[in-house]
């Protein structure tokens, strides 16, 4: 029936996202033996450890060692060698691989492909040869995205696969930091993280590229139920097939303020986003209706997209009480602009 199909269609499954954000055990898999080849994939080992991480595995078929952080780390040539529980696997090696290594993953667990798709297949094709080779319960952010930051807390290490060089754009965090950041686009989540750097307040960054599993409903309906996220913020270039109901009942029974910039908005935007991340942008007048009816802050400057999340972010314990807010300006013009 109608309502049945409507029931299965806003049913956003967020089982099994906890191993993105707070796994025991971290495979990455790609990461090079010799120490003066770039490899990304010793960059995120890299990272983890910076987190406190110590259960890092690293993996290469042709085996062999590698030094991160001045240590030598073994090189298991597949998954299955790795003699502990691993509940995240963080894809890095090159993307014709990649449809050989997801049928290792062990059921239930989650995986972050970074790598982009073959280029010799179409977007379609790759995701009906992934949910082919899949095994059940396994969750994957990805592919073509930098993947997960999630700040340590008081119960555990914190996540990051972000490959942003921490000496030039470390991510500020600090046990008060509340906003879980989705993004399409791995700029996107980097150019905002820029832009707030000297705040601190992001508890979980996602950019999740082309979403072959994971996308913004499974994040909205995980991040509902986080009780150190108090503010959710997205950037979107386009929801797929059945998202929009998604998004909507989410947004519209969510507690927290979700604040969202979407791009895609003109026929030159939605050919992009079409191009950039396969998204489908539908119509924008659409999807603004939708949001005022769900109570979304929906923004359409990215600087008021800043100022918004910065707002939220710092005065999420701040109830509005009438006009009691005063202004200290330099001239008239301020005041009449203000105004």
């Amino acid at each position: 029936t109608r309502t049945q199909e409507n029931e299965l269609v806003t049913n956003a499954d967020a089982k099994g996202l906890g191993g993105f954000f707070k796994p025991d055990g971290i495979a990455v898999v790609g990461v090079s033996s010799q120490a003066d080849k770039y490899s990304m994939g010793r960059d995120i080992a890299q990272l983890m450890l910076d987190m406190g991480r110590e259960d890092i595995y690293l993996v290469n078929p042709k085996g062999g060692t590698a030094t991160v952080g001045g240590n030598a780390y073994p090189l298991y040539k597949s998954v299955g060698q790795i003699p502990a529980n691993v509940d995240l696997y963080v894809y890095t090696a090159p993307a014709k691989y990649m449809q050989g290594f997801i049928p290792e993953v062990p059921n239930s667990k989650c995986v972050i492909l970074i790598s982009g798709i073959p280029s010799e297949i179409e977007y379609a094709t790759f995701l009906m040869q992934i949910n082919k080779v899949r095994k059940p319960g396994v969750r994957i952010v990805g592919p073509n995205c930098m993947g997960v930051f999630h700040s340590p807390s008081k119960k555990g290490e914190g996540v990051d696969t972000l490959f942003i060089d921490a000496e030039r754009m470390p991510i500020k965090w600090d046990l008060a930091s509340n906003t879980a950041l989705f993004s399409q686009s791995g700029g996107m989540a980097i150019t905002c993280l820029d832009n707030l750097f000297n705040y601190g307040l992001f508890r979980a960054i996602v950019s999740f590229g082309n979403r072959a599993d994971v996308g913004i409903p499974e994040l909205m309906a995980y991040f509902e139920d986080e009780k150190d996220v108090d503010v959710i913020a997205m950037y979107m270039e386009g929801l797929s097939r059945g998202e929009g109901r998604q998004f909507f009942d989410l947004a519209k029974a969510s507690k927290k303020p979700i604040i969202v910039f979407k791009s895609g908005r003109t026929q030159a935007g939605a050919k992009a986003a079409a191009s950039h991340t396969a998204a489908m942008s539908g119509s924008y007048e659409v999807f603004k209706a939708a949001c005022r009816q769900s109570g979304v802050v929906l923004v359409e400057e990215i600087d008021e997209f800043y100022d918004a999340i910065r707002a939220f972010s710092l005065l999420w314990k701040k109830r509005v009480r009438g006009n009691r807010v005063a202004g200290v300006v330099n001239a008239g013009f301020e005041s009449t602009a203000g105004a």
